[in-house]
């Protein structure tokens, strides 16, 4: 009924360089399970990645209990500075979700193809602490659009400087078109509570592309610092 990875262990689904083919999907079903690093600089987390010519995998995680991402874990899908292909989905289900000490979930294109979207549920909380954030963006040279994040629970927390939900384009669009940052959708049947913390979606500084929508629904809004 659990799972740890701790210490720069990780789970991987990758398209190499130079190969074709679509990266398989990780799923992970349990009661609780945990990402954590006591030290070092190797991540704990989650990776699909494609730096081929095909999509990246998705991450699917069902946590009945809790899902604790601490000390610089990562759940990451990406296009690859080399890969020609879309990016994973991050989708978790779970009574409670917890990101601390810098952890982050990311889905990232640096090469030709899509961010993917990142969707979390949770029955009860959902929780950022300590810097930790959950990110769709197109990087810089990238070709491609954001994905978009959808986050839901009873209540949801942001607490400290730093912790965020950032939709952003750094990069150009496809075929002439514009790059389109995602949307950010956060619901709450009671309470959001921002604390020295942000929401934001943007289009950076020498990008090309248009910004997405931010959308909150909630019983209670409180925004303080």
């Amino acid at each position: 009924d659990r799972v740890t990875l701790n210490d720069g262990s990780f789970i991987l689904s990758q398209v190499g360089k130079g190969a074709i083919g679509t990266g398989g999907n990780i799923e992970i079903d349990t009661k609780n399970i945990s990402f954590t690093n006591t030290g070092g600089l190797d991540k704990s987390g989650i990776y699909t990645d494609t730096q081929g010519e095909g999509n990246a995998g998705s991450i699917f995680i069902k946590a009945s209990d809790t899902v604790l991402l601490d000390s610089k874990a990562l759940l990451l899908t990406q296009v690859g500075e080399t890969g020609i292909g879309d990016a994973g989905n991050i989708e978790i289900d779970t009574g409670n979700l917890t990101l601390k000490g810098e952890s982050q979930i990311l889905a990232d294109t640096k090469g030709k193809g899509n961010a993917g979207n990142i969707s979390v549920k949770a029955s009860d909380l959902i929780s950022f602490e300590a810097k930790s954030n959950a990110t769709s963006q197109v990087e810089d040279k990238a070709v491609g659009n954001g994905g978009n994040i959808e986050i839901s629970a009873k209540n949801i927390n942001f607490n400290t400087k730093g912790s965020a939900l950032n939709s952003s384009t750094k990069g150009k669009g496809q075929e002439g078109n514009p790059s389109q940052a995602g949307n950010i959708v956060v619901k709450a049947s009671e309470n959001i509570n921002l604390d020295n913390s942000n929401f934001f979606s943007q289009v950076n500084a020498g990008a090309i592309g248009n910004a997405g929508n931010i959308e909150i629904e909630t019983g209670n809004l409180s925004l303080t610092n």
